[in-house]
């Protein structure tokens, strides 16, 4: 989404010429942008909004930003989408920005366009359900519950590096919910099977977390080889993608 807003002459034009009624257009009538974005924008070079659809930047951050990217991007040079997450009134947003480009994707200006996308509660149940394992956000213990027994830790980082919170994975505790459902007799019954099975239990569950704790390393690091602008990360994700499962499905996507 990035490069097709980003690396685009007619865009270039409109943020030179403050062509807003054009952008807001090209936005706002776009149903991939609108569906699956809570926040947009255009700034230019000298960090002024062009067009915002919902705000999450201070002046200060956008400065920050327009820093960032000054350092990082050359004008006439190959750009790349870089990403991180950010805080905004209390709320964890996942955002993507590239500098203005033209079509050949050569960098014509520090001004720059970004999407952002609300990590909420939604998002966290659709994270749990694609990895098979329970996930939440520790931003200083005001999100979250903590339960379960933790198993990976991913830190959320704003794009000067500084840690706003943490992904927390847990295991999915199946068993306990089971258990709420049942009446005493069953859930007795239910203990005595555990219980006889619980070295088979113990062995599979260690090796199972020690997979995740790999694939989700595996994946991480090969994204923020991607960040970074190394595409070769792309082979590292080669043996995920041949899997039939949800994992294979997210991986194919990313």
């Amino acid at each position: 989404m990035l490069n097709s807003f980003s690396m685009w002459d007619e865009m270039v034009q409109s943020v030179r010429e403050k062509n807003v009624d054009w952008i807001r257009e090209m936005m706002d009538d776009d149903e991939m942008v609108t569906s699956q974005f809570d926040s947009y924008g255009v700034y230019n070079l000298k960090g002024v909004p062009i067009y915002l659809k919902n705000r999450i930047f201070s002046n200060e951050e956008v400065s920050k930003i327009i820093s960032f990217i000054d350092k990082n991007f050359k004008v006439g040079k190959i750009a790349h989408p870089v990403t991180f997450f950010h805080k905004w009134d209390g709320k964890i947003y996942y955002v993507g920005i590239l500098p203005l480009c033209w079509n050949n994707g050569k960098v014509a200006s520090q001004g720059f366009i970004y999407f952002a996308h609300r990590i909420g509660k939604n998002s966290l149940k659709t994270y749990s359900q694609i990895l098979s394992s329970k996930v939440e956000i520790d931003v200083g213990r005001l999100n979250g519950t903590g339960s379960g027994n933790l198993i990976f830790t991913f830190p959320m980082k704003d794009i000067d590096g500084t840690i706003i919170g943490n992904f927390k994975f847990f295991e999915d505790m199946l068993i306990i919910r089971i258990f709420q459902k049942m009446n005493k007799t069953f859930i007795f019954v239910m203990i005595i099977l555990v219980i006889c099975y619980a070295g088979a239990f113990l062995f599979v569950s260690t090796s199972i977390n020690r997979a995740i704790k790999e694939t989700f390393g595996n994946i991480t690091g090969a994204l923020k080889r991607l960040s970074e602008g190394d595409f070769g990360a792309l082979e590292k994700l080669d043996k995920f993608c041949l899997r039939k499962d949800e994992l294979g499905n997210l991986t194919r996507n990313i």
